[in-house]
C-alpha cells in the first residue's frame, strides 16, 4: 500500500511525501505536526510582542501629548473650580 503525507499552504500543495511504509509515514506526519506547533508558537509570540509594542507606543504618545499640553499652559493644578 502507498501512503502520502501532504502539506498545504494557502490551498496549494507545499510538500508531498510518498512512502510504502506506514510507520515511516506516521513518523513523518508526527514530525510535521511538531514543527507546525513550534512555528505557530513563534508566530503567536511575535504577534503578542507586536501588540505590546503598539500598546506601549500609544501610551507614550498620550503621555507626550499630556506633557506638551502641560508645558503650553493647557493644564492647571489645582483646577480653578477648587480655588
Amino acid at each position: 500500500m502507498t501512503y502520502y503525507v501532504v502539506l498545504f499552504q494557502d490551498k496549494h500543495f507545499w510538500r508531498v511525501i510518498r512512502s510504502q511504509d506506514e510507520a515511516r509515514s506516521e513518523a513523518i506526519y508526527a514530525d510535521f505536526a511538531r514543527q507546525t506547533e513550534q512555528l505557530s508558537q513563534l508566530e503567536i509570540r511575535r504577534t503578542e510582542l507586536e501588540a505590546q509594542k503598539t500598546f506601549i507606543e500609544r501610551i507614550g504618545n498620550g503621555l507626550k501629548a499630556s506633557v506638551v499640553c502641560a508645558e503650553s499652559g493647557g493644564l492647571h493644578w489645582p483646577p480653578s473650580r477648587y480655588t
